[in-house]
Order: structure tokens, then sequence, then C-alpha cells
């Protein structure tokens, strides 16, 4: 069972495709998959309905469960007060976006949980009785029964990101992050839990500081959906591609490139173009995102068809957790990355050369994509070593090993 209040099949964010990926790599393992939505199917900010989603969701053969579309309590008060209930949150956006009080910055941990879904997802677990739970953030831990975890079933916590760590970080930089959490907080609500996934090796390594001896941390990153058996760069339109979605940390690190690296880029190459693509397109500011050779797509359909766009991608993100899964879906196609040092951080190295350069300044970033940009064989030897890379660390069989291992156990022993 996958609990979580993202709609994961959506793919506009690296947490969506994260869920997704993984969704589709245990059913192809052969796992029976439920998915149990926390959140309603409609959702408000973006307009759509419960029999749009109800749709795409058979096109994809997915099996979800929302806990609000899907119960309703018997006897007709009861009903309204649900209705209202469930109105009144998807006014809010979904649980995601609940908060404490009118200050969007005081989003806490306590304010993720709803109390009147506690008995419906009981009653879910006992009716499907799974063999294990995958909580998507920690944020979902209050769904954990209060007798606690112990027997079956072997509830594990998918982390995305040491949030602690993250809130710290966005707010060093003055930026909102959707929720505020301290290092103690998050050690508390991990230790309800019997597996932590760290999406990577360090912030495994601060999961086991932060989570009781008993509790199991493993890593899974995320791995490339396919790897093609070579590039072909000479059909690509633009030099460099960005692709990210409009969240806080896309948006600063786009905006500082678009200020501080791309003009002396250009003022190096007048002709170098650079495509910016996926939904941070809504959010930067028309008048310096519309600079010579800087092209926008908002909608992307076919992520391989943007990666054929464009022949070296970059990430000049400046501050967040994590992984970054678009250093991971641009090396699995086969492309030259030039990222931060921040975001670099958690991938995995040792192969030489690495698929990627890494910057300190924005002198360095301009430096670098001007070298690689006017040296066709760099990026093919690069492109080369991208893809050998994938083929070494990026197949959903290596990364997804330790959780598979973690859920064929809980099969055939009930934990």
């Amino acid at each position: 069972m996958i609990v979580t209040d993202v709609r994961y099949w959506h793919r506009s964010t690296g947490a969506e495709e994260r869920i997704n990926v993984m969704v589709r790599h245990l059913l192809d393992c052969g796992f029976d998959v439920v998915t149990v939505l926390a959140t309603t199917l409609a959702d408000a900010a973006s307009g759509t309905t419960v029999a749009a989603e109800r749709g795409r969701i058979r096109q994809l053969g997915l099996h979800v469960i929302s806990l609000f579309e899907d119960w309703k309590p018997a006897g007709l008060w009861p009903r309204i007060v649900w209705e209202i209930k469930c109105t009144v949150n998807w006014l809010r956006g979904g649980t995601r976006r609940r908060k404490s009080s009118g200050d969007p910055s005081t989003r806490y941990l306590a304010d993720f949980a709803v109390p009147f879904l506690k008995p419906r997802f009981a009653q879910v677990l006992r009716q499907i009785d799974p063999d294990a739970v995958i909580a998507e953030y920690v944020t979902l831990a209050y769904l954990i029964p209060e007798s606690g975890n112990h027997g079956k079933p072997l509830w594990l916590v998918d982390t995305h990101d040491l949030l602690s760590e993250r809130y710290r970080q966005f707010a060093r930089f003055a930026h909102e992050h959707w929720i505020r959490i301290s290092p103690e907080e998050e050690a508390a609500a991990l230790a309800g839990f019997d597996v932590v996934i760290a999406i990577q090796p360090h912030e495994a390594e601060a999961f086991r500081q932060m989570a009781p001896e008993s509790v199991d941390v493993i890593v899974a990153g995320h791995p490339a959906e396919s790897i093609p058996e070579s590039v072909a760069g000479e059909a690509a339109r633009y030099d460099f591609g960005y692709f990210g979605s409009d969240n806080a940390s896309n948006v600063d690190a786009i905006q500082w490139f678009l200020q501080q690296v791309w003009p002396q880029v250009i003022a190096d190459n007048p002709q170098a173009t650079c495509l910016l693509a996926g939904t941070i397109c809504r959010s930067l500011d028309s008048g310096k995102s519309a600079q010579p050779g800087i092209q926008l797509q908002p909608t992307v359909s076919d992520r391989s068809e943007l990666y054929e766009s464009f022949r070296v991608a970059i990430n000049p993100v400046r501050f967040g957790t994590g992984l970054k899964i678009k250093n991971q879906e641009a090396i699995a196609h086969g492309k030259p990355l030039i990222v931060s040092a921040q975001g670099a951080e958690g991938m995995t190295t040792g192969d030489t050369p690495d698929p990627w350069i890494v910057f300190e300044t924005a002198d360095d970033m301009a430096r670098h994509m001007t070298e690689l940009g006017s040296d066709p064989s760099l990026i093919s030897k690069t492109s080369t070593a991208s893809l050998h890379y994938a083929r070494k660390h990026l197949t959903p069989e290596i990364v997804y090993a330790d959780l598979v291992r973690k859920l064929h156990h809980a099969a055939l022993t009930g934990k």
C-alpha cells in the first residue's frame, strides 16, 4: 500500500515523478500496489475534476482509493458534516496546503494531520490488510495506528528530503517552505516507522542519527525509466536546457542564472541558445526571461523529446535537499550536466570521468557552459560517460534493490 497526499500520476514535479516511478517498478516486480490518497481527487488549484482524475487513473492502470471521495459515513447528519469537511479541505487545496493560521510561513507538522481521516484509513487498512505500507513524506506519520506499528504491516516512510534541513536552507535564503519543522520534530515522527527510506546516502546517515536504533534506514534514489543506446546530439535544437517545476528553489536558481550567468554566456557566444521547460516558466519574470537565446516551454508532454531537443543540461540550484530528479533524468538521457555543488550533493561518484561538471560561482558556470558548448567532441565524450553512469547506477533494479528485498521479506514473514 502507498499512502500519499500527492497526486503523483500528474508527474509535474520531482516528488510526483519519484512516487510514480517507484509505483511502476513495484508493479513490474509483481507486487499488488494499492494507492490510498489522503486528499481529494479533485484539485482546486489546478481546476481538475473527480471525473477527470478517475479517467486518468483508469487509463494508467492504477488502483487508487481516495479517503475523501470513495467513502461516505452512514446517516444523513454524519454525511452532511463529512461533505462540509471535504469541501473545506478541497478549497484549501488539499492536505498539502493546510495552514495553522493566515500566515503562510506558519505551517507546522501538526497542521498536516487530518483527524477525521484516521478512522477511514484504519477501516481501509483492515479491509486491504497489506503486508507493507509506504507513507510518502513523514507528514503522514499521524496515520500510524495509535496501538503502534508492532506486527503486520511493515511501516515505511519515503522521506524525499531531510525536511528540517530543507526548511533551514529555505529560511537562510528568505524563501517560504511548505513545512516548518525542527530536527526534534522530524526525529519524533520517524520513530513511529519500521523503515526509513532516504533518497541519497548523505541523508541516510543523518536519519540514522535521528531515528531510534530499532528503525532501519535504507537508500532508494531515483532510477531512469529507460536508457538509450546512444545519443543523437546532432538533432538538438538548443545548446542548453533546464527542466523544472515552479518551486522556490528552482525559481531562485533560474532567476540567478538569468541575471548572473546567461549574460556572460551570450557575450562570449551571441548564437548560444537555452531552453527553459516545465511549470517554472509560469513563475519567471517576463522581462528577465526575454533575453537573447532564451526559449520557454511551459508544457512538456514527452520528456524524451524534451531531452533530445538540447545538448547540455544545467542545474544552477543554490539551496535544497534530497536528490535532484532533474539531474538523474538528464544523465539517463545521455546529457552532460553542468550543476552547482549544492545540486550535486548525494549523487554517487567514482566513475571516470563523472558525467557532470560542478561549479561554485556564476563565473565558473559561464566558463563551463562556454567551453563545453563550443566543443562537440567533449559533449560526445561526456554524453557517453552519462550513459555509462546511468547503466551502472540508475537502473530500477539497482536503485530499488534494498526496498524490494524489504517488501519481499514483509510479504513472506508478515513484517
